[in-house]
């Protein structure tokens, strides 16, 4: 079992170097077969890295649906960006009840410290403030809607300090916090700066947010493997 899943984790980081590069030298056909490859490897790697047989509970399996969701959200976009919001959209809400499953979360650490969501609501508005005039009216609500669902999503992932093992937290909320970074970036190429390319900031913030979260859960879990 340890053996196929370094050999996945390998796979997945060569297409995960494969898309970064066809984003860097505009290859289009680079682009087209690799970011496909990229969620159902990292799921099939989670999977692996978490033991296949038994159940799980729903963090894991949470988030493995999630990241399938966000397969079909790469796929959609950018040709069906309403389709592919709201694909991304589910696999937040699916990180947000994944990560709510976690024992004792009405406890955690923003629950204890509620004056912690102020800063994020604050970076929200500005931001969806910023991005008014440039985004078109019938996508306002969309895209306010998305932001804070993804917002949520990092707040659920920052509750869990002090409830999973630190490894697992910083794994975790870095992740969220990347995943934030490259949707803000993905907005801001869209609707402002579209002459500008910026695939390779949006691919790279992307895939290591999303393998932050997959990591996160593997270390929050901790099931031993056999090498």
């Amino acid at each position: 079992m340890g053996t196929l899943k370094r050999i996945i984790l390998g796979l997945f980081l060569a297409a995960s170097l494969a898309n970064l590069w066809g984003n860097y030298t505009h290859s289009i056909h680079i682009m087209a077969w690799s970011k496909p490859l990229l969620m159902p490897l990292l799921a099939l790697w989670l999977l692996l890295a978490t033991g296949i047989q038994g159940r799980k509970g729903w963090l894991r399996n949470g988030v493995l649906i999630g990241l399938l969701a966000s397969w079909v959200g790469d796929i959609l976009l950018p040709e069906y960006f309403l389709l592919g919001l709201l694909s991304f959209l589910v696999a937040h809400l699916l990180y947000i009840s994944a990560f709510a499953s976690w024992p004792a979360f009405r406890s955690g650490y923003i629950f204890q410290r509620q004056w912690l969501v102020l800063p994020f609501l604050i970076f929200i508005a500005g931001f969806n403030i910023y991005l008014y005039d440039y985004v078109p009216a019938a996508l306002r609500l969309p895209v306010a809607v998305y932001s804070v669902i993804i917002i949520s999503m990092t707040l659920a992932a920052l509750n869990l300090r002090g409830l999973v093992i630190t490894d697992a937290f910083h794994w975790l909320i870095a992740g969220a916090l990347l995943f934030v970074a490259s949707d803000s970036i993905l907005a801001i190429g869209k609707f402002q700066l579209s002459d500008y390319n910026l695939g390779v900031a949006i691919m790279l913030t992307y895939i290591a947010g999303q393998f932050g979260i997959a990591k996160g859960v593997a270390s929050a879990i901790g099931v031993p493997q056999k090498n």
